[in-house]
């Protein structure tokens, strides 16, 4: 027969053994240092100059006086001297003056349960974990802290072909997924139902491409190096801002200029008494005369001409004297329109006739700039 227990080293009474009590006290003070084990603290390294019969302690490393070389023991104080319990691994003790309980193992020493490392197949924070949904949370949130600089959270799948996302649900039927779904292309999916969905938008893992699956509705501005930056930009590839580019809503209406840019429509066409008028956006001009009737009955060297010479005020002033294409019509005459004198904002017109002639027409065209 041994002479104390194998786990705790509580001392045997022996056969014939004198004074019984005294071995059986000594394992009446063991088990009373040890059961419902609570020590006052486990940082101090001296050992307290008034301490108290049954005070408790761990002796942390580098203690000293009566506890140096004691590192991770139980010191427990008789009323005359300390004694030492050496824990074993899986004690347990709780710390008063933090609040915590401790464990103990051989290789890490006294461990509070944030510093133990922790595994469980399963894990139901106010909810039932199951097979599927191993970490179930039921919580109004999730706060995921850093531990001092960034945070990731980290979804991993085996292949290429499985998946990993996030999905979002309405009464436990999916409504969005975020993540990598069965390749590894980013992509945002939703559905109503839960069972058809639909892609909105992917962005290829390859090359970094956003492909838009379905119509997209934009509600402000954009902008950024994807958009013209000026109204003479033109890199291959950017999006054309409306106020910078033509299209249906500004193709026809008022022209204007600035610095000699465009900043108009591309066409103004206009009409008044004085005839029409088509201004493009490049800054060329096109009048057209309404139609002027006069007799050729002057006679001049041989010829026949107007009494005298019309105004043509344009319909749109020109920035200097346009070039002026006279054009005419006598059915009975050989006639031709003439011009002189043009200035930016009028010519005058005359007729001339190889024979003289009444009711004798002519229609005049100017072309020049406005600007």
């Amino acid at each position: 027969m041994s002479d104390a227990s194998a786990i705790l080293s509580l001392p045997f009474i022996q056969p014939s053994q004198a004074q019984k009590h005294v071995t059986h006290n000594e394992a009446l003070k063991v088990l009373d240092a040890i059961v419902q084990l609570a020590v006052i603290e486990r940082s101090q390294t001296a050992p307290p100059t008034l301490a108290s019969i049954g005070d408790r302690y761990i002796v942390p490393q580098a203690a000293t006086g009566a506890w140096a070389g004691k590192t991770n023991d139980i010191a427990v104080y008789d009323g005359a001297s300390w004694i030492f319990l050496t824990p074993l691994p899986g004690w347990r003790a709780e710390v008063i003056s933090e609040s915590e309980e401790v464990v103990f193992d051989e290789v890490s020493g006294w461990q509070t349960g944030v510093q133990r490392p922790f595994s469980a197949n399963r894990l139901g924070i106010s909810a039932t974990a199951d097979a599927t949904n191993r970490l179930t949370v039921s919580s109004d949130a999730t706060l995921l802290n850093n531990a001092g600089y960034g945070h990731q959270l980290k979804i991993n799948k085996s292949l290429m072909g499985d998946t990993a996302s996030m999905m979002f649900q309405t009464g436990y039927s999916g409504r969005a997924e975020i993540g990598l779904a069965g390749n590894d292309d980013l992509s945002i999916k939703v559905s109503d139902d839960g069972g058809a969905w639909s892609t909105g938008l992917s962005i290829a893992a390859g090359s970094g491409a956003v492909t838009f699956a379905q119509d997209v509705t934009i509600s402000g501005q954009v902008q950024g190096d994807a958009v013209m930056q000026s109204a003479n930009d033109v890199t291959p590839g950017r999006l054309m801002r409306v106020d910078y580019g033509y299209c249906p809503g500004n193709l026809l209406g008022p022209v204007s200029q600035s610095g000699a840019m465009p900043t108009g429509a591309v066409l103004e066409r206009g009409s008044n008494a004085d005839g029409e008028y088509l201004k493009l956006a490049d800054g060329t001009l096109i009048c057209t005369s309404p139609a002027f009737v006069g007799d050729a009955t002057t006679p001049i060297g041989g010829l026949f001409r107007w009494v005298a010479g019309q105004t043509w005020s344009f319909p749109e002033a020109f920035i200097t004297a346009p070039h002026i294409m006279p054009g005419a019509t006598q059915d009975s005459a050989l006639c031709w329109a003439t011009a002189q004198t043009a200035s930016a904002t009028s010519v005058i017109v005359n007729m001339m006739s190889a024979t003289s002639a009444t009711g004798c027409s002519a229609q005049y065209a100017a072309i020049g700039r406005w600007f």
